[in-house]
């Protein structure tokens, strides 16, 4: 896997990058939300794409790699939203400091 990734907002403006080795889309894959941004390629890619039917056809098959694919995404979710909540204190913290008189 290679190559980085652009996460757009529906502004069309760059949220975040995603370098190798991170997931997106999973959080549609369990909640069956739609998705909310779109994501692109920012240089050139290698990329393993799974959709709903062929992960869960191999979350049947291997409960051993059901249990490890979860993990990871437990683990990606929890980095994602630390990440997310430092930004959005930042931003409050900013908001703040403006002097609105």
């Amino acid at each position: 896997l290679k190559g980085r990734l652009k996460i757009l907002l529906r502004t069309g403006e760059v949220w975040k990058t995603v370098t190798p080795f991170e997931s997106v889309g999973e959080m549609g894959f369990f909640t069956g939300i739609h998705r909310s941004t779109d994501v692109i390629t920012d240089t050139e890619c290698i990329l393993l794409k799974l959709d709903a039917i062929e992960l869960s056809r191999l979350f049947m098959k291997d409960k051993e790699l059901h249990i490890t694919i979860l993990e990871n995404v437990i683990n990606g979710l929890t980095q994602k939203l630390l990440s997310d909540h430092e930004e959005m204190e930042q931003l409050y913290s900013r908001i703040r400091s403006i002097d609105i008189i």
